[in-house]
């Protein structure tokens, strides 16, 4: 007896096979059940999408959780990777069975990060998992110490095109200083 589960859904399926013949007991009836169990399939969940920290010039602000949880079925292993070098995530892997949940640790390392605006990102990816892989952004605002100047230009390049026996036109570069000190 073989049974074909093509275009039947997970679940318990039953049926009835008879089976008759020249014998004085014929027919018998066999009952056959076939369940089908769904696949066994994590789904990468987090609890944030985006973290912002901010820091005074050569500080350090506090950890912040990230919670990496599977709400899947199933075993799924996890790691994560940073794109900058002053975003630390600890632990940077684990494993997650069904319903589990880890806390990773995200830190920054402000302390050689000159005043001004950083973008970076996590990327936590479940190796397969449904909902994977998923993005955290991270914004770091470092602020001038108290009385320190900030530099700050328009533009961080100026392109210039010209022909030999000409100079070419002048370009506008404005500097600011939104801090507090003096330049």
């Amino acid at each position: 007896v073989t049974v074909d589960p093509n275009g039947l859904g997970s679940g318990v399926h039953q049926g009835l096979v008879r089976i008759e013949s020249e014998a004085w007991n014929s027919p018998q009836a066999l009952a056959v059940v076939l369940e089908i169990v769904p696949p066994e399939i994590p789904v990468l969940e987090l609890s944030s999408s985006a973290l912002v920290f901010s820091t005074a010039a050569g500080g350090e602000p506090r950890a912040q959780r990230l919670m990496v949880r599977n709400t899947g079925t199933g075993t799924m292993s996890w790691h994560v990777a940073s794109t900058a070098p002053w975003l630390a995530v600890e632990p940077a892997a684990g494993d997650l069975r069904a319903g589990e949940r880890d806390p990773v640790q995200v830190s920054i390392d402000a302390r050689d990060l000159l005043p001004g605006s950083y973008q970076a990102e996590l990327t936590v990816d479940g190796n397969g998992a449904e909902g994977s892989p998923r993005q955290v952004e991270v914004d770091l605002t470092v602020d001038p110490r108290d009385g320190q100047a900030v530099l700050m230009l328009s533009t961080n390049s100026l392109e210039f095109a010209t022909s030999e026996d000409l100079d070419p036109d002048a370009q506008r570069l404005t500097l600011s200083n939104p801090g507090q000190g003096l330049l």
